[in-house]
């Protein structure tokens, strides 16, 4: 993805699905800038307007890169989210996740980045 991604204006679309041992509504939670603190080594979101969850809340992070992210659409009850972020001098996009109970009991969040390098 780096490789690509450092070319000025090259867009580039990504989609994986990760398992996660937890009932699809936890699940999607984890995948909140409030919730990501719960597993993700450095992620320590400042809310900077909003409550960190509804639409058109916009917080900051510096998990290795400097990025703003703005809640874009939020729906607790289909467990879909989507973000806008912006990295300064590298790069901008969205952010989608919606998260599916698994046949094999927990969750499966799906993930798709869509970025265009600056």
């Amino acid at each position: 993805m780096s490789k690509t991604a450092t070319i000025a204006n090259e867009r580039l679309v990504r989609t994986g699905s990760l398992c996660v041992d937890a009932p699809p509504d936890l699940a999607f939670m984890l995948f909140t800038g409030p919730g990501e603190v719960l597993w993700i080594d450095g992620w320590e979101p400042t809310v900077l307007g909003g409550d960190g969850l509804s639409r058109g809340t916009v917080f900051a992070t510096d998990a290795g890169e400097e990025t703003l992210w703005i809640v874009v659409d939020f729906d607790r009850h289909a467990r879909h989210a989507r973000y806008a972020r912006f990295a300064p001098g590298s790069r901008a996009g969205t952010v989608e996740v919606r998260v599916e109970p698994s046949d094999k009991g927990g969750s499966i969040a799906y993930v798709t980045y869509e970025l265009t390098a600056l």
